[in-house]
């Protein structure tokens, strides 16, 4: 599981990022972990709360953020949101190896048409993808 090294058990890890999120909940990364999490679980709509409050914390910080916010809508057939944090992440500078491939597979989604298709496969998060914790804003 990305950001929880060590820690094989699902609900351990998310205990533990809800623990994250409780010590710094202005923190929009702690935010994005606990989502990456549900996300990589395919428990979109739980995934995507926790995208969102990252996002709401720091708008735009990160095209990945934007990514699975767009690829969660995407899923649950909300096609007209997720273009347009789609296309929010295609277009936002990236600043890490994570926000160029989130950036790459937003583009690659709206180039292909496949928005509308909830079976495509989307991003899985690894251990070497984890969005590093930054207190400051």
């Amino acid at each position: 599981m990305s950001g929880v090294k060590g820690v094989q058990d699902l609900e351990a890890k998310i205990r533990l990022l809800h623990r994250v999120t409780q010590i710094t909940p202005s923190d929009p990364f702690a935010w994005h972990a606990l989502g990456l999490t549900l996300y990589n679980n395919k428990s979109y709509p739980d995934a995507y709360s926790f995208f969102m409050k990252a996002h709401e914390i720091k708008p735009d910080f990160s095209a990945a953020n934007l990514f699975y916010i767009g690829d969660c809508l995407r899923r649950s057939g909300r096609i007209e949101e997720s273009k347009v944090y789609l296309g929010k992440a295609a277009i936002l500078k990236t600043h890490n190896k994570i926000d160029e491939k989130g950036c790459a597979l937003a583009r690659k989604l709206l180039q292909s048409g496949s928005c509308g298709a909830t079976s495509t496969p989307a991003f899985k998060a690894t251990k070497t993808e984890t969005l590093p914790t930054n207190d400051k804003q």
